[in-house]
């Protein structure tokens, strides 16, 4: 019997300017998301907190894991006795997958395979803002014989495995944060008030970003506006604010300078078909998006939230869990979801052979929060297709894994390529109480369109240039050649005049005028898919001419998962969309016939169709103003064992391709 090991290690980092003396803590926890929980259950037989080997190495783990953390950093012994928290970072450490899987070498012999996911983070203690993480993945081999699956002495021997795992885990991870997180502190001082708002005197250039919380003491501003050389920030908690008010911020040194200035978007993933890879869909697509990307990737995590809500605030006085507040929510989000994953074993000519196939369909839309409108969508399908000789053959899960990582950051690698951020700004012509009215030049503005109306206070001692300020939210109805604003909520007291300013930084690709909102799909026939709706509001994002959006469930839906990692969004502000026309696919699937060989192969013929119905008015109206299907004819070989599997890939790819080119049709 051999151990062998192997590792893998991932970084995010941001970027800093300055530095300055820092003051750590490290959470006395050692989290477990509950994908690695259930299989630390199955393959140690650790039935979570109640097991009191889960427990006894939990509390050996977070001595482990504190002792490497005093070795690289000076750590606070607590944070009670912090009278500014703003000044302190604060580390944690979280399992997020464990797993085994076996490589046969011979006919008696077996490779097994334990794969340990670990990461830290470092987090700033006032604001939840997330400062590095690192993610480091242990692989320990146990070179063994077949029958040793199921033995007391193996099961000793894989309780070994992982607490050494985890121990090379906590080593490796926070000597990559000592070596590359250079944590350092910028100042900005408090110019001016305009319209209850701050004007700060530091901007982009120095590090400085949107949505950004800064922290002194009892006080606290989140950021609203960002320029070069200056920023505007809002008071929190309604304390009065004197001007001359310094605030510090932490910037960290490595990675791309640029990337304090691109916009931020949340990542969260719809895993109703499968939630165990959740976790490493987020790295699949935040590693390969990282450099290429128009824009920084906040991934949305529900355990992140569990960890500072409970346990960081556990260990600080009553008035200052006052200071930790909700993290703005971005306009932006990506959704990944899984559409199909299927395994299907195939026989070959060769006696002594067969064919392993993995299929992976994923589908990644670009989402406005605000409205719910999807503003770009692909879908990628990868598969593998690995020659099996006698019964040597990869593990199912790692070969999962991999299919479903190549379609993952090959979307990654479409909206790297695709999504880009244009700014508009456009001059107010009028204003007539809420509503402003602006010329819309070669139609750039389109319904639905979120922009910031900015006022222009002048120069302020200190700043280079006019000063703007951001004085509401407004929302676009296009008539004609002119757009009517209105003002959805106030950022400052000031009041928007003609000769002020409408800026946006969006994503946008043409669409025509009228908005359709996606409803649940028809289905007939003998033969179900799970998620033909999700897929259909991806493909039909991807491949219509009119612009997309999700009705009040998914709304509620994106709502609810921001709101799982700490973002402050609510439902109200979610813009209840003006139009008449909703969107229904139709999909059925039909049995022709089906007959099986004594071999296990069985030979299917079935009907597929698909299509879409554009309605305009109530649903129940059932006023259909446009409609279209295709359909095919296909015959399927599939093995009786893998019977679902087989068809389900087949049916689910029938269908997109056919959604594609019925949707592409539409014309109202």
């Amino acid at each position: 019997m051999r151990i062998l090991k192997l590792s893998l290690i991932a970084a995010l980092v941001t970027t800093s300017l300055f530095s300055a003396k820092i003051n750590y803590y490290s959470i006395k926890g050692v989290f477990v998301s509950d994908e690695a929980k259930g299989a630390m259950g199955k393959i140690l037989g650790w039935d979570g907190n109640k097991n009191s080997s889960f427990s006894e190495w939990q509390k050996s783990a977070i001595g482990i894991f504190d002792t490497s953390f005093r070795q690289k950093f000076s750590s606070l012994e607590s944070l009670e006795n912090q009278t500014n928290v703003s000044e302190v970072i604060t580390a944690y450490i979280k399992i997020t997958r464990f797993s085994e899987y076996q490589v046969p070498k011979s006919e008696s012999r077996m490779d097994y395979y334990f794969p340990v996911t670990a990461s830290v983070s470092f987090v700033n203690t006032a604001t939840g803002e997330v400062l590095y993480t690192n993610q480091f993945t242990d692989y320990m081999v146990y070179e063994g014989m077949k029958s040793d699956a199921g033995s007391v002495a193996f099961a000793q021997e894989k309780e070994k495995i992982f607490k050494n795992s985890f121990a090379n885990l906590s080593e490796n991870l926070l000597k990559g944060a000592a070596e590359k997180f250079k944590p350092s502190e910028i100042e900005t001082k408090v110019l001016k008030e305009a319209g209850g708002l701050l004007i700060l005197d530091k901007g982009s250039d120095a590090g400085m970003a949107v949505g950004e919380q800064l922290v002194q003491k009892k006080l606290r501003v989140t950021i609203v506006h960002v320029d070069r050389n200056y920023s505007v920030a809002k008071p929190l908690l309604k304390t009065l604010i004197p001007i001359g008010t310094v605030f510090q911020k932490f910037v960290t040194e490595g990675g791309d300078a640029s990337s304090i200035k691109k916009p931020k978007v949340a990542l969260y993933i719809d895993t109703a078909l499968n939630p165990s890879y959740k976790d490493q869909m987020k790295q699949f697509f935040t590693d390969k998006i990282a450099q290429a990307g128009a824009f920084n990737v906040i991934p949305v995590d529900k355990m992140f939230t569990t960890i500072y809500n409970n346990t960081l605030k556990s260990t600080i006085s009553v008035t200052q869990q006052q200071e930790v507040e909700k993290r703005q929510a971005p306009d932006y989000a990506v959704r990944l979801s899984i559409n199909g994953q299927y395994f299907v074993k195939e026989p070959s000519d060769k006696d002594w052979a067969s064919f392993d196939n993995y299929g992976a369909l994923v589908c990644g839309d670009w989402v406005d929060m605000k409205s719910s409108k999807v503003v770009y969508s692909t879908c990628k399908y990868e598969t593998i297709r690995d020659e099996v000789v006698g019964n040597i053959r990869f593990e199912n899960s790692a070969r999962q894994e991999i299919v479903l990582k190549n379609a993952v950051q090959a979307i990654a690698e479409d909206f790297a390529q695709k999504i880009k951020f244009t700014p508009t700004v456009v001059n107010i012509q009028e204003v007539d109480g809420k509503l402003a009215v602006l010329e819309n030049k070669e139609g750039i503005l389109q319904a639905e369109d979120n922009l910031e109306g900015y006022k222009n206070i002048g120069h302020i001692d200190g700043i280079e240039g006019d000063v703007r300020i951001p004085v509401g939210t407004l929302s676009v109805r296009v008539d004609g050649k002119s757009s009517i604003i209105k003002n959805l909520k106030k950022q400052a007291t000031f009041s928007l005049e003609k000769g002020d300013t409408a800026y946006s930084q969006k994503v946008d690709f043409p669409k025509e005028a009228k908005l359709l909102i996606l409803s649940e799909p028809i289905v007939v026939g003998d033969y179900t898919l799970d998620n033909v709706r999700n897929l259909a509001l991806s493909v039909a994002s991807a491949t219509s001419s009119y612009p997309i959006f999700g009705d009040q469930s998914f709304a509620t839906k994106n709502i609810d998962l921001l709101k799982l990692d700490g973002f402050d969004i609510e439902e109200k502000e979610i813009k209840s969309i003006e139009t008449n026309y909703f969107l229904v696919p139709r999909y059925g699937i039909t049995t022709i016939s089906e007959k099986c060989e004594d071999t296990g192969i069985c030979e299917g013929s079935y009907s597929v169709s698909a299509g879409v119905r554009v309605y305009e008015g109530p649903l129940a109206d059932e006023k259909i103003i446009f409609k279209t299907a295709l359909k095919e004819d296909r015959t399927i070989f599939y093995p009786k064992e893998y019977k679902k599997d087989k068809l389900d890939g087949e049916f689910l790819g029938m269908i997109r391709s056919l959604l594609e080119q019925t949707a592409e049709k539409i014309k109202l």
